[in-house]
């Protein structure tokens, strides 16, 4: 049996309630001594009744990630049984994604661990103790089911960091170029799959690719600011806009967008500058656009950045508003977990209000099935966005 962790009487804890994660405060203190990073626990409610099993953490202020709410031992084929789980519900819901994530940590019941496939290769992430621990388990298990032909692992995130984890990047399996071309949605890319900015690309985005390429407006001008490699850009010229540019600080990023616009036939403009920079000085040019997409990190990783973040994406409005002509669209994400869905659609709608302009809403977008998201945790559930349409 694994060492048994009682939860403090007397508070409200949501790992009743179904949330995966148990803070430090909740526990009884005395229970945690003695307790390496990564070990298997179970959770007990103050009765004595077992709220589920999973990995103790021992630098975060989240103690435990729980993995099921059994007993059952968190084994080799309790690993096995989860993988295949979340293989299988990828292949029910995006058969056809050449690239997409296979496990999305606390999503597939398996906190810690993200996993994306480009073409017949593997990126694996360990961003806890429970799954550094286990990542020689979980490595040779993805090799049985997936039979890739490289396995890259990209143990670099900010998470570990918090976790007392160090950094690494390196190739597990396989050959040691990383350097892959995939068609993500419509498009065919090259990503690198050790690239420091991310791994390979923003997965999480190509289903919305795809959705707002059916928006485009024909012969129309495009901007798609934070593009990255510029998904966006080329799913819209695809798809009949008259020409577009991509803006991102990122001139490696900007270069593979141009590459794989070349390759297609497209003429695609770049422009690697600061993204609020370059709206003011479009609206200072006097320029004029029929769809502008607003797609950019995370301006809130925490609950006291929040405020700040809203400004932020007021701004963007602001300025994205200006550019566009009557009758245009914006197209607008945010990726932050604690910005709430109404909150940020509401810093375009005061921006709107600002410059006396009215918006109908058009569209929404949300996370793609290969980014699944639970109900009693919302932090999961981080992405959002919206389609909005200037009317006067």
């Amino acid at each position: 049996m694994p060492p048994a962790l009682r939860l403090v009487p007397r508070q409200t804890h949501r790992c009743l309630g179904g949330h995966p994660w148990v803070f430090r405060s909740e526990l009884e203190p005395a229970a945690l001594a003695g307790l390496a990073d990564g070990d298997e626990v179970e959770v007990a409610d103050g009765r004595g009744r077992t709220v589920g099993r999973g990995w103790y953490s021992a630098s975060s202020q989240i103690a435990v990630r729980l993995c099921s709410r059994a007993s059952g031992a968190l084994d080799e084929a309790f690993l096995r049984r989860r993988l295949q789980a979340a293989l299988a519900h990828r292949q029910a819901t995006l058969p056809d994604r050449q690239a997409l994530r296979l496990v999305s940590s606390e999503g597939d019941l398996l906190p810690g661990l993200v996993v994306e496939r480009y073409a017949d290769r593997l990126v694996v992430q360990a961003l806890t103790g429970g799954i550094e621990r286990r990542l020689d388990t979980i490595v040779a298990l993805l090799g049985e089911l997936c039979h890739p032909a490289q396995i890259v692992e990209r143990s670099d995130g900010r998470g570990r960091e918090l976790e007392g984890l160090p950094t690494r990047s390196r190739v597990l399996h396989g050959p040691p170029g990383t350097l892959v071309r995939v068609h993500l949605g419509a498009v065919e890319l090259d990503v690198d799959l050790l690239d420091p900015h991310k791994t390979g690309a923003y997965l999480d985005q190509v289903e919305a690719h795809r959705a707002l390429a059916a928006w485009t407006p024909r012969g129309g001008r495009i901007a798609d600011v934070f593009a990255h490699r510029g998904g966006f850009a080329l799913h819209l010229l695809a798809a009949g806009a008259g020409s577009a540019v991509a803006v991102d600080q990122s001139a490696a990023g900007l270069a593979d967008a141009a590459a794989a616009a070349a390759r297609q036939g497209y003429a695609l403009e770049t422009a690697t500058a600061d993204a609020f920079a370059w709206l003011r000085a479009q609206v200072a040019a006097g320029a004029t656009y029929d769809l502008i997409v607003l797609d950019p990190p995370a301006f809130a990783r925490t609950r006291a950045a929040v405020p700040g973040a809203l400004r932020g994406y007021r701004d963007l409005h602001l300025q994205a508003l200006r550019l566009l002509r009557p009758g245009g669209r914006l197209a607008t994400w945010s990726c932050s977990s604690h910005v709430g869905s109404q909150e940020f659609l509401a810093t375009a709608s005061d921006a709107a209000a600002e410059l006396h302009r009215t918006l109908r809403h058009d569209a929404d977008f949300g996370q793609p099935a290969d980014h699944p998201w639970l109900p009693a945790a919302p932090e999961t559930r981080y992405l959002k966005g919206f389609l909005v349409s200037v009317i006067e």
